[in-house]
């Protein structure tokens, strides 16, 4: 009867708890002293089953134990079984940054980075790539012919972009 009497005193104050939106700490609190009165009472299983779910709350929802004992825990285990990263994949990720825009999207851009953003531009081989090859590819694409003829580009330009590909 205890057992049943501490798990329905475990479900109303946990749906109290997040009724209040309290938080975890709150939650915690519950369950420790539920499981602990379980232990005191006889009802050493729900006790005990208590005590885990406080100690599991605990460490997945307050964020100093998260950060320090989880968190690392789990990175570690999806390192192990994450692939690795080629060094192609790497280059496009490391590319594909937000930049300032992150600042502006985020609601409270720091107008100070923008100032001190600085665009280097294209270097020497880019934007000789685009002068010459891209001119060159771009210059032999009909839209019309590509969109509404063909549905693809002309066999010359898929050539052109082979010969190519290795200069880019």
């Amino acid at each position: 009867m205890i057992t049943l009497l501490l798990l329905a005193a475990a479900i109303v104050g946990c749906l109290v708890v997040m009724r209040r939106e309290a938080g975890a700490l709150p939650a915690v609190a519950v369950l420790a002293v539920l499981g602990i009165l379980g232990l005191v009472f006889d009802a050493e299983i729900i006790g005990v089953l208590l005590l885990i779910a406080a100690v599991g709350v605990a460490v997945c929802g307050l964020k100093p134990l998260r950060r320090l004992w989880l968190s690392p825990r789990l990175f570690s285990v999806f390192k192990k079984i994450a692939p690795k990263v080629s060094e192609t994949e790497r280059v496009a990720l490391d590319a594909g940054t937000v930049a300032w825009d992150g600042e502006l999207f985020s609601g409270r851009p720091d107008w100070k980075r923008l100032l001190a953003f600085d665009n280097p531009g294209l270097s020497d081989e880019e934007q000789a790539f685009v002068d010459h090859q891209c001119a060159v590819a771009a210059g032999m694409c009909n839209a019309w012919e590509i969109a509404r003829e063909r549905a693809d580009m002309p066999p010359e330009l898929w050539d052109y972009l082979k010969k190519n590909a290795s200069s880019a």
